[in-house]
């Protein structure tokens, strides 16, 4: 007769299931908020970054090909991301694929919610009052409810719909990884414990691979270990800084060579392509903190921007606020040390948070805002924030998931809205042109978005308010140029913002390809084989520009050297007509002078 299962083994069976159930709906919620977004199309750096990037279009599987895109793709110092984005034009038989991307978006936003639950789950439990710091079903059901709202947050819609911050997300999901099996590791005995902490270098490195936000992983680590392992001892604190500074230390300095291709001084060169200073984006930096913070708890679609028109600090009085956010900054970090005896979630919170903002928050001459930044950061706020939202429905037990629902209603929804925003260009444009009207690049993608889909006259309107916003606009000028040329025939008004171009930006291919064009059109053959000569020099996989020069050169009776040239177009673009329309009347032009030439019968 078979024996009854005993008592003890059956909530063990029963914890498996629930963190089954709990992963699968973790992925259910995050695909059923980004589903709607699949048909996105390619939106800003996903352009340079993927749309444009030859080496991400592996078609076969060849050391050759992997090396190319991971040594020669923009933002090479992030491979990891860089051959995510080849395997899946792989994937897709070779071709751009929309939605395999963004399946894969939200696959790794999922795998991250996944890694917020196991997270949280295991800190919970290290934090339980009666001591046992063992995972219960009340630990199990905390970390699911923490974990959906984090991946049905819409300040997260950027990281997710956004393809190209898959680098984000990605060195993120690593960190996490990295992070719980630590945590796993240090709660293990034996040999697991090696393989477990094994997999955390791994999953560290894989996020440094993915972008370099994961540099903080080390820093996270020994806080962590001080903070739930040795109950905040202070004989451990320096102790333990030497086993967990020393990767930081060795690896920041590799970063920085990285980032600045060998050159740290490079890191101030490229404040002369910004119009904000070092102190300027510093100062700044305060307030945008306290934006990110606001956007989590108050996350209103209306509030949220692609592209934010962000007013920079000049000092610490202009504007006022500057110094109220400074010194609400160094109120929370002094808050942070006075909680950490008695409310040690939250004071690790914030710490957690800053330090996650650390880098592109601090001296690299970046952007001022993009909410992609929050993305880490955000975990621990929102393991904080429902710990006191839990504590604070002690008494009435019911209430807790009832809040729970509604809120993440509430964010799932928010999601939704803000995911119908990115599903079209010219909606995503209007959006930004709308809450940042002063400044020009969000006019000019407006203008640009409005051209492709036919509505020219909003094009022109936009086109001009870029000019208007910034009249040394280079590549307004030349678009705007091109728009003339093409939509109107008007080449004689196109001109001069095709020279207008040149003039502002030098080393810019295409206006000087499109005053070639228009240079050809009027016969002065001569001329525009300078321009074109000068674009294919700036831009040498510039086909188009490769074609019109050897159109350029076969019309001023240069043969020789004008075929090669056609010839190469085609091969870099073989499916293009135009090009070998422009071959074939280079020939046909060729084999008539040669039997006209005397001597030919």
């Amino acid at each position: 007769m078979a024996s009854k299962p005993s008592p003890a083994s059956k909530p063990v069976v029963s914890a498996r299931v629930m963190r089954l159930a709990a992963v699968v709906l973790i992925a259910v919620l995050t695909f059923a908020v980004y589903w709607h977004t699949l048909d996105a199309p390619f939106i800003f750096d996903d352009e340079g970054n993927i749309r444009d990037n030859p080496h991400v279009r592996v078609e076969h599987l060849t050391w050759s090909k992997l090396k190319a895109t991971v040594t020669k793709s923009v933002n090479s110092q992030r491979p990891l991301s860089n051959l995510s984005f080849a395997l899946n034009y792989w994937a897709s038989g070779g071709e751009y694929n929309l939605r395999h991307y963004r399946m894969v978006n939200i696959a790794i936003h999922a795998v991250c919610g996944v890694m917020v639950y196991v997270f949280a789950m295991l800190t919970l439990a290290l934090c339980r009052t009666d001591g046992k710091r063992r995972v219960g079903r009340r630990q199990v059901v905390a970390a699911l409810i923490i974990a959906g709202l984090w991946v049905l947050h819409p300040l997260h819609s950027q990281s997710v719909i956004y393809i190209v911050q898959r680098m984000n997300s990605m060195a993120a999901m690593f960190a996490m990884v990295s992070i719980n099996c630590y945590i796993i590791g240090r709660r293990t005995h034996g040999t697991p414990r090696t393989w477990w902490f094994a997999g955390a270098v791994l999953a560290f490195f894989c996020g440094l691979a993915s972008k370099e936000i994961a540099f903080t992983v080390p820093l996270l680590v020994w806080l962590y270990e001080w903070y739930f392992f040795r109950d905040l001892s202070r004989d451990w604190l320096m102790t333990g800084l030497k086993y967990f500074a020393a990767p930081a230390i060795i690896i920041l300095p590799v970063l920085l060579y990285a980032y600045t291709d060998g050159d740290p001084l490079r890191i101030l060169a490229k404040y002369d392509d910004r119009d904000f200073t070092l102190l300027e984006r510093l100062l700044t930096q305060y307030r945008v903190v306290w934006l990110y913070l606001s956007l989590l708890f108050l996350p209103l679609p209306s509030r949220f921007n692609l592209d934010y028109d962000f007013p920079v600090s000049s000092s610490l009085f202009s504007p006022p606020s500057t110094l109220i956010a400074i010194v609400a900054t160094v109120g929370l970090f002094y808050a942070a040390f006075r909680l950490a005896p008695k409310h040690r979630i939250l004071s690790f919170a914030i710490l957690w948070f800053f330090i996650n903002l650390a880098l592109e928050s601090s001296f690299i001459a970046l952007e001022m805002a993009f909410e992609h930044r929050t993305y880490l950061p955000s975990i621990l706020v929102v393991v904080a924030l429902w710990q006191y939202i839990e504590g604070w429905c002690a008494s009435i037990p019911k209430l807790a998931p009832i809040l729970a629902l509604l809120i993440a209603a509430g964010l799932g929804g928010a999601t939704v809205s803000r995911g119908k925003v990115w599903c079209d260009r010219v909606s995503l444009w209007a959006d930004c042109a709308a809450k940042s009207p002063n400044k020009a690049r969000p006019h000019f993608n407006l203008a640009q978005s409005c051209e492709a889909a036919g509505q020219i006259e909003r094009a022109v309107a936009e086109f001009r308010e870029t000019l208007q916003i910034d009249p040394e606009h280079a590549e307004a000028h030349n678009n705007y140029g091109g728009l003339l040329q093409r939509e109107y025939g008007k080449s004689e008004e196109a001109r001069p913002h095709f020279e207008k171009a040149i003039e502002y930006r030098e080393k810019y291919a295409e206006p000087y390809n499109n005053l070639g064009t228009v240079l050809a059109n009027e016969g002065k053959i001569d001329e525009a084989v300078v321009n074109f000569r000068q674009a294919v020099k700036l831009k040498p996989d510039f086909a188009q520009a490769i074609s019109q020069l050897g159109m350029a050169l076969t019309l001023q009776g240069n043969y020789k050297e004008g075929l090669p040239f056609l010839q190469q177009a085609i091969k870099m673009a073989p499916n293009d007509q135009t090009f070998r329309n422009n071959l074939t009347a280079a020939t046909n032009r060729w084999k008539r002078q040669q039997s006209e030439a005397p001597g030919n019968e």
